[in-house]
């Protein structure tokens, strides 16, 4: 059980989540139980036939325990980049090298078809709740990754005297290894 706590402490920390960490020790740990429930009933049935016990069962047990702790890490280590590579739904879909230069692209097109007209604070709360950061009066940026590629998605906005949003338009782009 020590094996499985340490090994969900060093997730949490390594990655940085403490859900997945709990998640992973608590996989660990039932691999851990239902390994040592095996050898056990195993250990009963060699005590009553008088065939004498192999080794190399101990070590191929080790060895699938291994396998299998193995195998829950990376299943929770996929879960948790699945989670980290999403960016936000404004942004779904645009996976384009780079949206730059002022070209009028699909996601200004987004933009326009969402927010123009519309109010400022209304903007303001979405893109809020979908984890952008505001970085200045009137500009937005977000920032996500995966396993390989880092993303982004700006939005900057013009707003007229009432609060109506009068023109917008934004970036997306991607830096990968």
């Amino acid at each position: 059980m020590l094996v499985a706590l340490l090994i969900g402490i060093l997730t949490a920390i390594l990655t940085g989540n403490l859900f997945l960490g709990v998640h992973v020790f608590v996989a660990t740990a039932v691999v851990v139980v239902f390994v040592i429930a095996a050898g056990t009933i195993h250990d009963l049935k060699l005590l009553s036939t008088p065939k004498p016990r192999k080794p190399a069962f101990r070590w191929a047990r080790l060895a699938m325990v291994d396998v299998v702790v193995c195998a829950l890490l990376l299943v929770g280590a996929n879960m948790w980049l699945e989670e980290q590579a999403r960016g936000p739904a404004l942004a779904e879909g645009m996976w384009w090298s780079r949206d730059c230069c002022s070209v009028d692209s699909a996601y200004d097109e987004r933009l326009r078809q969402l927010f123009l007209g519309n109010s400022e604070e209304a903007l303001r709360e979405e893109l809020a709740r979908q984890d952008f950061e505001f970085r200045g009066r009137r500009f937005a940026r977000a920032d996500w990754w995966d396993l390989a590629c880092s993303y982004f998605a700006t939005v900057e906005w013009d707003a007229d005297q009432t609060g109506s949003v009068t023109g917008i338009r934004g970036d997306v782009g991607s830096t990968c290894l």
